[in-house]
């Protein structure tokens, strides 16, 4: 046997420092907090907090992650802890391609919350550190480090004027009605779907106020709420079945449903 060598070619590299081009807290065009390390190349945002909220108004919190790089992995530092607030965690959606200011990224949702205030007056969330793992410019796989934007608001109490009846509901929503019969035969029963739904806390809504007459017996009960955050706002829906059962033959007249809530616009 006889020993060859063989040389490969020369491979020249250049190597970068780090980029070093950062800004936190930023401001963009719409007037949406963000926060951003490296340029406009990935940025965290969180839309569509007002600068105020009324007691008892359900809240979304969302925490948007756009970048124009390959993302292997990423997380945050610490479990962003929600002070001032009861907080429900809801499922993260799948990325998706957008366009953000005329330009094409993919957007994670980094958290999807609603949070429910527990005091009134100036609540601050504070950052929290985000790290993802994604290729640079040069094509090298690193760490990068976000921080999602400060987020101040004031949380107002409700007027003082409440009805005696008020419901507890806040915010705005509709009433919807399924189900309905003509002519039944005494015995019967006539039953109703009914659904609230809208930008509203339905929580303190275990039945409806339908009272029972000496036309008819009633029965309700609760058959599901959803609770999500749709476009960027807060979205709920309660369903209730309602079941009428005349006690007398001949024309009856079905209730009035009273539900006296509190608009945070008007």
């Amino acid at each position: 046997l006889k020993k060859q060598l063989k040389n490969s070619n020369t491979v020249e590299l250049t190597v970068s420092g780090t980029n070093k081009n950062s800004s936190a807290n930023n401001q963009n065009l719409n007037g949406n907090q963000i926060a951003t390390e490296i340029g406009d190349k990935s940025f965290i945002e969180s839309p569509k907090i007002k600068k105020s909220y009324y007691f008892g108004e359900k809240i979304p919190l969302l925490y948007d992650f756009y970048t124009d790089r390959q993302i292997y992995e990423g997380g945050f530092a610490e479990n962003p802890e929600l002070s001032g607030f009861i907080t429900k965690d809801l499922k993260n959606q799948e990325a998706i391609e957008t366009t953000y200011d005329n330009k094409r990224y993919l957007k994670y949702n980094l958290k999807r919350a609603i949070m429910t205030p527990v005091k009134t007056g100036e609540i601050t969330i504070k950052p929290f550190k985000f790290q993802a793992n994604q290729l640079s410019d040069n094509g090298f796989l690193g760490a990068n480090f976000y921080f999602t934007p400060k987020i101040q608001m004031n949380i107002k109490e409700l007027p003082s004027n409440k009805p005696d009846d008020f419901s507890g509901i806040i915010g705005k929503f509709s009433i919807e009605q399924e189900g309905m019969l003509g002519k039944i035969r005494l015995g019967d029963s006539i039953t109703l779907n009914i659904k609230l739904k809208g930008s509203a806390n339905f929580d303190q809504i275990e039945k409806l106020p339908i009272n029972e007459s000496d036309e008819y017996k009633i029965y309700q009960n609760e058959k599901g709420s959803i609770e999500d955050i749709v476009n960027g706002s807060y979205y709920s829906e309660k369903k209730f079945e309602v079941v009428l059962i005349p006690k007398k033959s001949g024309m009856i007249t079905l209730p009035d449903m009273k539900i006296p809530y509190f608009d945070v616009e008007t």
